[in-house]
């Protein structure tokens, strides 16, 4: 092995990760368990886990999450979900490393999401740092 190879191994290994706690509000999980059928709710609870990585990018890359503004989506459809074209709309609150559970959705059509959904995020993420929303639970993950 090649020594500049080795030292970048070595590099990685050695680099402090850092994790969140992945905070679910009630309100997007009664939205996604008013979507999805038990099983499938499991699925992609056990998919969103993988957050707690998100700050330090060690999130499975099998799961599609993309930038949305100020707050970021995860995408699921097919397999488990069959035709469900899933979102989950997330906000990384750095200040209080967490990642935050804001909202669950159906995409039922091809268009772009409206400015309505950035403000309706802002708000319930407004509404979740004033203590206004529950929490309906948090997963940790601790070294």
């Amino acid at each position: 092995m090649s020594k500049s190879r080795k030292t970048r191994r070595q590099g990685k290994a050695e680099r402090k990760v850092q994790f969140q706690d992945v905070v679910a509000l009630r309100v997007a999980c009664s939205e996604g368990r008013d979507i999805l059928t038990p099983g499938q709710y499991e699925h992609v609870k056990d998919l969103l886990k993988q957050l707690v990585g998100f700050g330090s990018q060690t999130y499975d890359q099998m799961i599609r999450i993309e930038p949305f503004g100020d707050f970021w989506k995860f995408k699921e459809k097919g397999g488990v979900l069959g035709k469900i074209n899933l979102r989950v709309y997330f906000a990384h609150v750095k200040s209080r490393n967490e990642v935050v559970l804001l909202l669950t959705y159906k995409k039922e059509d091809d268009g772009k999401v409206g400015s309505h959904m950035r403000i309706r995020l802002a708000n319930r993420l407004r509404q979740y740092l004033a203590g206004e929303l529950s929490v309906e639970v948090t997963y940790t993950r601790r070294e």
